[in-house]
């Protein structure tokens, strides 16, 4: 028999398979379905990093209705047989993410340092002038934790950093570096494929390579001195 509850129930399930499921379904290597979204839905929907983790209101259903239809019979003489059969499932529950667990508390118990060969560069840096920022010109993940690392040791804010979700404005960054110019106390990150970039830019920021990417700083500074800032 169908209650009212059992209904919503029903119905959210169905909802959540369908979300978890479309608007793409494959076989294998074969798509079985593409759905084209309106971009409205597509920006709704690309909240979230995968579509499959929508399937999780069905699965939280079932396992709390399953652990509600196990209890229900705590009074009968099988009491025993259910907790029994509870408890065997959180043991199994807890064996199959054992190694996750393990892996994730490797990743965060221990203390992440970095080295760095410019460290010498970086320290002469902070002395050679009182900036505050550093702005990052372009996405690169490989090197937000080594120069966010940078950032915390000599107090300077940064405009980006890894995060799960991208922050709107990044990509912005290149025109708002060339409609408002640099500034004085904030030190600029660029990378090799921006060289068209960097030369555009070459009257008013001086480049540093620290190899795997670039540090620029204005030629003058709010004083009007002009940069001799060396390092070899």
């Amino acid at each position: 028999m169908f209650t009212a509850d059992n209904i919503i129930i029903i119905c959210i399930c169905l909802i959540s398979l369908l979300m978890a499921t479309f608007p793409t379904v494959t076989l294998g290597n074969k798509v079985l379905i593409d759905i084209r979204l309106p971009e409205k839905i597509n920006r709704l929907c690309s909240v979230f990093r995968s579509t499959g983790r929508l399937i999780w209101p069905m699965w939280y259903l079932i396992m709390l209705y399953s652990i509600k239809g196990i209890t229900i019979l705590k009074y009968s003489k099988k009491c025993i047989v259910n907790v029994c059969i509870l408890v065997i499932c959180l043991i199994i529950q807890i064996v199959d993410i054992s190694s996750a667990l393990i892996s994730r508390h490797e990743t965060f118990a221990n203390e992440q340092k970095y080295e760095y060969s410019d460290a010498d560069f970086w320290q002469r840096l902070s002395e050679y002038r009182n900036f505050k920022c550093v702005c990052f010109t372009y996405q690169a993940e490989g090197t937000y934790m080594q120069v966010g690392a940078l950032a915390l040791k000599y107090n300077w804010m940064m405009n980006s950093f890894y995060f799960a979700r991208d922050i709107e404005g990044i990509r912005q960054n290149q025109d708002v570096l060339s409609h408002e110019g640099p500034k004085s106390d904030c030190i600029y990150v660029f990378y090799p494929n921006q060289q068209e970039l960097m030369e555009s830019m070459e009257d008013v920021i001086r480049y540093y390579n620290m190899g795997e990417f670039i540090v620029g700083i204005t030629w003058l500074d709010d004083d009007g001195n002009v940069n001799d800032f060396s390092y070899e």
